[in-house]
């Protein structure tokens, strides 16, 4: 109990760290990018209530509705995630539009929570982009939430077995498709090659992130919970020997309620391992 109550006060302190940050961060940004005090105003308020949803939703989750990857004990990462995406934010202003790495962002905000906190967060920090952005409008908001929707879409259950090659191809083209597609609709702009270069570029780009994140969680993730797993299944594993030796029956009826736990849990649909 002590030990979950400290866990407990260390989460409501990195959830203050993390409200005052953002309020601090898009006032900062503010300042320098010269916004109008209206701005200024409109974008700390704005902030804050789009980071203010993101702590409840963090702290309100559902203990059913757990984490990707049993991430749920490593909220502290995902705040620390969102503070370092919410940094990088401040900056895009800064760069092409068209570079703009954000749907590699959205499935880190996603792998490391779930999808409906990532497209949340995501969303939120393209929207921090763009009221720091000289020209606003929903144009570039649009493609980018898309974009990321779609990859959280596309990488949400990820496991040992899933083969990445098909969802990142389709992924990388909505993204391209959505880049060129904002140029000749919106901007009435032909496809020239100096267009073309900077969205084919951030495709690369982000297709790079993606293939290293991906490895990532599968090492760190699915494939230590699966080695884990193999490890407490080997017969010469320290506790079943230990179980073994001391009473052969608690042995034996250890071995059959692992493997009906298994059966029940195939059978429901949830994670047998």
């Amino acid at each position: 109990m002590e030990t979950e109550s400290i866990k407990k006060d260390k989460s409501v302190l990195f959830y203050i760290g993390l409200f005052v940050f953002s309020g601090l961060l898009s006032f900062t940004a503010s300042y320098l990018y010269e916004k109008t005090f209206e701005e200024i105003l409109r974008n700390v308020l704005v902030n804050l209530m789009t980071t203010g949803t993101v702590i409840f939703m963090l702290n309100d989750i559902d203990p059913e509705d757990t984490f990707l990857y049993g991430n749920i004990h490593r909220k502290i990462i995902f705040v620390l995630i969102f503070m370092g995406e919410m940094t990088m934010a401040a900056v895009m202003p800064s760069i092409n539009f068209d570079a703009w790495p954000y749907m590699v962002l959205f499935v880190i905000l996603a792998l490391f929570s779930n999808p409906f906190i990532g497209i949340f967060s995501g969303a939120s920090l393209v929207m921090f982009s763009e009221l720091l952005s000289v020209d606003t409008s929903y144009y570039e908001f649009f493609i980018y939430f898309v974009a990321g929707s779609i990859a959280i879409a596309l990488f949400r259950d990820l496991t040992e077995e899933t083969k990445i090659g098909l969802p990142l191809f389709i992924s990388m083209l909505m993204q391209l498709i959505l880049l060129l597609a904002f140029h000749v609709l919106f901007l009435n702009s032909s496809l020239t090659p100096s267009i073309v270069i900077v969205p084919v570029v951030n495709v690369f780009i982000n297709m790079i992130l993606l293939t290293i994140l991906l490895n990532f969680v599968g090492v760190f993730f699915i494939r230590k919970s699966n080695d884990m797993y193999m490890d407490i299944n080997d017969t010469e594993f320290k506790l079943l020997v230990d179980i073994k030796d001391k009473n052969k029956d608690e042995y034996f009826r250890a071995i059959h309620t692992a493997y009906l736990a298994e059966r029940a849990a195939m059978d429901i649909g949830i994670n047998a391992r």
